[in-house]
């Protein structure tokens, strides 16, 4: 008996979405896009068998159709009636918490309405081992968690063009020896560090900043960089799948300045196509990261100097050793591997159903 499934979101332009359903499948897992945030959907179409997963749950109460008017307090409670709705049908919760916190909002209605979906969930996923004990704390719930580390971007995307041609659209000089900070531009990415540890590096290394800008990014700071540092190119917009496989195939490594990260899907990204990493000392990547591998490197978190010192460092390395790794490394997260642990939970799911049916 295959369990029926709807996620929230139900597609994304985040290609995580997609691979993770589709290693699913073989689990007799049936992924359904119809999710409707909405008590009544749940009785009217849900019943024993049948699991809500939700990723990014804050996008059901911090979009813009919440005002004034028709505060988001509403969907939070709105939220809270569908997951009881969800509970009296046998409908199982599934939250994967991607993030420690929601960054840039985080108030107190938003931990309010994570602790409501953690302590309604039937299963919490991490993506890291030491996010366990964490969020056991955070979110005080009896939910067990399973450990699913995130999987690879391998064969997703298109291949590159060459090289000339990706420098030449980039407005760059081919000579250059470029770097990129890619994803969305939100403030906890710190690419103001990026930008000051450009202005400390030599003349031959450009900067590729790429990304749409979240709500509320002061835009105008990464702007005043670009007008004083020639070597920084920006693209603040949504860039398209060739734009950013070509990037990334053109760049020596990807910065990864962050003051603060749970997980990065941009990180596998990187290391899917053959390029390292220069990421901050944070608790992820270091845990993530292997110590002397050729496939990154760890700088002093908020600290320029530290940054600009270790990408001369990492591009000391041979190319060959550096592409061999982060290729290595992106291996190891095969998605068929990845969501083995979930898979196996899913199975006890519908061994129970079928023995109660």
């Amino acid at each position: 008996m295959s369990l029926r499934l709807f996620s929230f979101p139900a597609k994304s332009k985040n290609p995580y979405i997609k691979l993770f359903y589709d290693a699913l499948e073989p689990h007799d897992v049936e992924h359904n896009d119809g999710f409707e945030f909405s008590p009544r959907w749940v009785e009217a179409a849900l019943g024993e068998g049948d699991v809500l997963h939700f990723h990014w749950p804050e996008i059901l109460w911090t979009s813009e159709k919440w005002t004034e008017s028709k505060p988001k307090l509403f969907a939070v409670l709105k939220l809270r009636r569908m997951l009881r709705a969800a509970r009296q049908r046998n409908v199982k919760v599934i939250w994967t918490v991607h993030n420690f916190d929601l960054f840039e909002e985080d108030s107190w209605l938003d931990r309010l309405a994570l602790k409501i979906l953690a302590r309604h969930s039937d299963l919490l996923i991490v993506h890291r081992a030491t996010m366990v004990e964490w969020v056991k704390d955070r979110f005080k719930s009896d939910a067990p968690i399973v450990v699913m580390p995130h999987g690879n971007y391998k064969g997703y995307y298109p291949e590159p063009r060459p090289r000339s041609e990706i420098m030449h659209d980039l407005g760059i000089d081919e000579g250059k020896t470029l770097l990129c900070c890619l994803g969305r531009i939100r403030d906890y990415k710190a690419l103001d560090v990026a930008c000051e540890a450009l202005a400390r590096l030599d003349d031959n290394i450009a900067l590729v900043i790429a990304g749409k800008p979240h709500p509320g990014y002061d835009v105008g700071m990464l702007e005043a960089y670009a007008e004083r540092l020639p070597a920084l190119t920006l693209m603040t917009r949504l860039i398209s799948d060739q734009e950013l496989v070509d990037i990334l195939a053109a760049s020596e490594a990807t910065l990864l300045p962050y003051r603060q990260i749970t997980g990065s899907g941009t990180l596998l990204l990187a290391w899917s196509h053959g390029c390292g990493v220069v990421a901050s000392d944070l608790a992820f990547f270091r845990e993530i990261i292997p110590e002397k591998s050729a496939a990154g490197l760890h700088f002093e978190t908020d600290d320029p100097e530290s940054l600009a010192e270790a990408v001369r460092a990492y591009l000391e390395v041979p190319y060959e050793d550096r592409l061999e790794a982060a290729h290595a490394e992106a291996a190891k997260y095969d998605w068929d591997r990845c969501v083995g642990p979930l898979g196996a939970i899913l199975k006890e799911w519908q061994g129970s159903i079928s023995l109660q049916s």
